[in-house]
């Protein structure tokens, strides 16, 4: 993603979440919860859960 964005020469990352967390199927309110404090009072984390190489899909936020 980050090449793509280098390629175009705009933007950036802001945040990122696997679906797992914001796209919740399971009535999960604990997931949907941290996806929704990671867009709104902008609390999370990047580099170093990124670097772990974790399942996209799963990536916490």
């Amino acid at each position: 993603m980050r090449s793509q964005i280098c390629r175009a020469g705009q933007g950036r990352i802001a945040s990122l979440i696997g679906r797992y967390y914001a796209m919740d199927r399971d009535n999960r309110w604990d997931r949907v919860e941290q996806a929704y404090d990671l867009l709104t009072p902008a609390k999370g984390e990047f580099r170093g859960r990124y670097r772990r190489r974790g399942s996209a899909g799963r990536l916490r936020p």
